[in-house]
């Protein structure tokens, strides 16, 4: 199972054996502000496609529901703002897609 460290100082990623793991900490930072690969991959493609374009019924729900499932799974851990790593990650993407002249 893979998963990806929130903290915005630490951001790292690593992989684990098996499925779930009952605690989650990142091995770098020691803290507990993980999500797993999926979830954290949802969120991202949630923020861009909310950022490239807010308007559709369908791209807020979804943004919205991205967004309650990482508060779900973070909200006893939540000091920073644990959608800075998800939007800049989103913003990365958008700029790469616009580099390479890709529409998404």
């Amino acid at each position: 199972m893979r998963y990806k460290c929130l903290n915005p100082g630490c951001r790292h990623e690593w992989d684990t054996r098996g499925d779930y793991a009952k605690v989650i900490r990142c091995p770098s930072c020691r803290k507990g502000y993980a999500l797993d690969w999926g979830t954290f991959e949802a969120a991202v493609l949630a923020e861009v496609n909310w950022l490239q374009s807010p308007i559709p019924p369908d791209v807020g729900a979804s943004h919205l529901a991205a967004h309650a499932t990482v508060v779900r799974k973070l909200f006893p851990q939540l000091p920073f703002n644990a959608f800075q790593v998800i939007n800049e990650e989103a913003c990365r993407r958008i700029e790469e897609a616009k580099g390479k002249g890709v529409n998404q």
